[in-house]
């Protein structure tokens, strides 16, 4: 049976990184690369989260698909403006880097 706990406590450390990087991005607007990387560095830890807490594959493959879904989405319909930023930034770095 699955706990509870998990999915809370990931749902919750979400949270404070969207949270921060909302922040940083209304004190610092100059510095827009810094909230995307916090997103970025922030969603890293979901991972080894869900490893800890033992959340089974079947769990995690379906949320991974709608965020995967509703990230698509917002590509084409901007209903999460930041998160488009954060998508754009990202493709545009990965155009430049030379591999």
């Amino acid at each position: 049976m699955l706990s509870i706990t998990g999915p809370i406590a990931i749902l919750t450390w979400m949270a404070m990184v969207i949270a921060g990087a909302v922040l940083c991005r209304r004190l610092r607007p100059n510095q827009r690369e810094l909230s995307r990387k916090i997103v970025h560095i922030g969603t890293g830890a979901v991972v080894p989260l869900a490893w800890f807490f033992e959340i089974p594959f079947v769990v995690a493959l379906p949320v991974a698909a709608v965020i995967t879904v509703v990230t698509t989405i917002n590509h084409q319909w901007r209903f999460i403006p930041a998160a488009v930023f954060w998508f754009f930034r990202g493709y545009k770095v990965l155009q430049r880097t030379p591999w």
